[in-house]
């Protein structure tokens, strides 16, 4: 299970981004040093790990889907099939195939 830290505000993402934003300004013209963001770094990390997971659920429900297409289009073959093969028979059959359609 993913640990969820409390949920920020608006207000406090905003001041984090704007503090974020201004490190990387002044890292970039050189007027203050690299200093470690953990903040950043555990929330790109787990970011990116349910990124991760994301795709293989997306790959995983697009299967299920390809499947449950598949599915159905061999029931209706099979009913179909079935309603050809007893066309022919007394009429009691004819309109228990014809269920199948």
């Amino acid at each position: 299970a993913l640990f969820l830290p409390p949920a920020m505000s608006f207000k406090e993402k905003f001041y984090a981004a704007k503090r974020r934003t201004t490190q990387a300004v002044l890292q970039k013209l050189g007027k203050a040093q690299a200093t470690p963001d953990d903040e950043y770094e555990e929330r790109k990390a787990r970011a990116l790990a349910l990124f991760t997971m994301l795709k293989d659920v997306s790959k995983h429900c697009q299967a299920y889907l390809d499947h449950t297409r598949a599915l159905c289009f061999a029931s209706a073959e099979l009913g179909n099939d079935f309603q050809a093969f007893f066309k022919n028979g007394d009429a009691r059959v004819v309109r228990v195939a014809d269920q199948f359609q």
